[in-house]
Protein backbone atom coordinates (compact mmCIF):
# COMPACT_ATOMS: atom_id res chain seq x y z
CA UNK A 1 0.00 0.00 0.00
CA UNK A 2 2.93 2.72 0.31
CA UNK A 3 4.76 1.70 -2.93
CA UNK A 4 0.65 2.72 -4.23
CA UNK A 5 0.88 5.86 -2.14
CA UNK A 6 3.94 6.79 -3.54
CA UNK A 7 2.94 6.04 -7.06
CA UNK A 8 0.50 8.31 -6.69
CA UNK A 9 2.83 11.07 -5.88
CA UNK A 10 1.38 13.16 -2.60
CA UNK A 11 4.15 13.02 -0.50
CA UNK A 12 1.76 14.51 2.14
CA UNK A 13 -0.42 10.87 2.24
CA UNK A 14 0.85 7.87 4.83
CA UNK A 15 -1.00 4.21 5.49
CA UNK A 16 -2.71 4.21 8.98
CA UNK A 17 -4.67 1.58 10.48
CA UNK A 18 -5.29 -1.64 8.31
CA UNK A 19 -8.20 -4.17 9.89
CA UNK A 20 -9.83 -7.36 8.77
CA UNK A 21 -12.68 -5.65 5.86
CA UNK A 22 -16.75 -6.37 6.69
CA UNK A 23 -16.23 -8.72 4.12
CA UNK A 24 -14.47 -12.29 3.64
CA UNK A 25 -10.64 -11.98 1.84
CA UNK A 26 -10.95 -7.90 2.49
CA UNK A 27 -9.12 -5.89 4.66
CA UNK A 28 -9.35 -1.90 5.44
CA UNK A 29 -6.39 0.27 5.14
CA UNK A 30 -7.19 3.94 6.16
CA UNK A 31 -5.25 6.87 4.06
CA UNK A 32 -4.07 9.97 6.56
CA UNK A 33 -2.26 12.90 5.63
CA UNK A 34 1.20 13.28 7.65
CA UNK A 35 -0.59 15.30 10.34
CA UNK A 36 -2.99 11.89 10.92
CA UNK A 37 -6.20 13.33 9.30
CA UNK A 38 -8.19 10.61 7.53
CA UNK A 39 -8.16 11.22 3.43
CA UNK A 40 -10.20 8.14 3.33
CA UNK A 41 -11.05 4.14 4.27
CA UNK A 42 -9.72 2.02 1.18
CA UNK A 43 -11.17 -1.91 0.50
CA UNK A 44 -8.50 -4.03 -0.44
CA UNK A 45 -8.68 -7.81 -1.75
CA UNK A 46 -6.31 -9.76 0.47
CA UNK A 47 -5.66 -12.59 -2.31
CA UNK A 48 -4.37 -9.73 -5.08
CA UNK A 49 -4.27 -6.49 -3.25
CA UNK A 50 -5.76 -4.35 -5.33
CA UNK A 51 -8.49 -2.13 -4.27
CA UNK A 52 -12.27 -3.08 -4.57
CA UNK A 53 -14.43 0.09 -5.77
CA UNK A 54 -17.57 0.46 -4.93
CA UNK A 55 -17.95 0.54 -1.52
Amino acid sequence: MDAKLIYEGNPRLMVGNIRPGEQAGTFLVDILTVDNSLVETRTISAATGRQIRGN
